[in-house]
């Protein structure tokens, strides 16, 4: 039960709680700020705009473009942004 290797199942309540407000005061990692982030979330669930900024420099481009309507969607809904990638940059500049 408590092997590191157990496959367990998606706990709801993790969402639920990862969305709740965030304590007022954090510190948060310069490469975060590095990437753009300056504490606001823009209506995105924690667990999916941190780790997307992180590892994905397209979530980092949308972010400090300011197109946060684009980048909920591209992290909530799964479709090939990289056919499309040429064509954003030029209509976000």
């Amino acid at each position: 039960f408590a092997s590191p290797f157990a496959i367990r199942n998606d706990n709801e309540a993790y969402r639920h709680i990862s969305y709740s407000p965030i304590y007022p005061r954090y510190k948060v990692l310069p490469t975060l700020r590095r990437n753009g982030f300056n504490g606001n979330f823009h209506d995105i669930v924690p667990t999916k705009l941190i780790p997307a900024l992180l590892s994905d420099s397209r979530a980092e481009t949308l972010l400090k473009a300011g197109q946060y309507p684009m980048l909920r969607y591209y992290l909530y809904h799964s479709f090939n942004i990289g056919e499309y990638w040429a064509s954003i940059k030029i209509c976000i500049r």
